[in-house]
């Protein structure tokens, strides 16, 4: 976890990656609502010869 970003990844033969993003509706520092980004993503891994 950096900041108010966390990052996990893991997975064999097919790798996946989950990112979460805590994101301020004002400006960055003042006062704000901050919502939480979700993201996830997936790929196969390719065969290396």
């Amino acid at each position: 976890m950096e900041g108010d970003a966390s990052v996990t990844c893991g997975g064999t033969g097919f790798v996946t990656a989950d990112v979460t993003l805590k994101v301020p509706v004002l400006f960055p520092g003042s006062i704000g609502f901050p919502f939480t980004v979700h993201g996830h993503a997936g790929a196969v891994e390719e065969e290396k010869n």
